[in-house]
């Protein structure tokens, strides 16, 4: 799924730019586990002529890590893991619990009813529940290696990266980011106060701030 994510938005990126030749600049934004494919797609694929630019938000690296999957009967069954994750991604309930083992301060998540609406529009798109089990399949039964995940890895990144960070982010600590803003070679670090895993719902003013600044500079 990983690689398939990398070439599927590098195919995208290169169809824009041939339908949209006054295009001079390509960023590449990802989110939480949406920076693990576009790690690979800036690294790996050697992109820096497709791509000006790569911001990550809150992402996922695993830093040094390796996991070796997992033999759980649930996950290994996809009709039980398609099932259970259609069913848990339309649920308000399930959702809104979510949001609240991300967000460091949940109670925006009780009292604006907009935030969990706007959380639901992706994922209720045609297809998004077998997209999110078939990535969960891959990421969590599969497994990946510590080749995929060192420091030496991702110094392949050439282009300039700017990591947007919620300080109190418990999910993706913010210690990754720190250590590869200091071991790639053009990259910067920003830090917003009070929030976690979602700053772009839990206050999307400090957030918008933080993303125009990683843009510009």
């Amino acid at each position: 799924i990983r690689t398939s994510q990398a070439n599927r938005t590098q195919s995208f990126i290169k169809t824009y730019r041939d339908k949209n030749s006054n295009v001079q600049n390509i960023i590449l934004v990802s989110h939480s586990y949406g920076a693990w494919p576009s790690s690979l797609l800036v690294s790996s694929y050697n992109n820096e002529e497709l791509i000006n630019k790569f911001v990550v938000i809150d992402g996922v690296f695993n830093l040094n890590k390796s996991y070796e999957g997992s033999d759980n009967l649930f996950l290994n069954n996809n009709l039980i893991r398609d099932i259970a994750v259609g069913v848990l991604l339309h649920s308000n309930y399930a959702a809104k619990a979510m949001l609240k083992k991300t967000a460091f301060d949940t109670r925006i998540i009780e009292t604006d009813e907009n935030i969990l609406k706007t959380f639901l529009v992706p994922i209720k798109l045609d297809n998004s529940s077998k997209s999110i089990s078939d990535w969960l399949n891959d990421f969590v039964v599969k497994g990946y290696n510590s080749n995929e995940t060192t420091i030496e890895y991702y110094r392949q990144i050439k282009i300039p990266t700017r990591f947007v960070w919620g300080i109190e982010d418990t999910l993706t600590p913010i210690k990754d980011a720190e250590v590869l803003v200091q071991s790639l070679r053009d990259a910067k670090l920003y830090r917003i106060e009070s929030v976690g895993h979602m700053p772009m719902i839990e206050n999307y003013e400090k957030f918008d701030e933080a993303l125009i600044r990683a843009i510009l500079e």
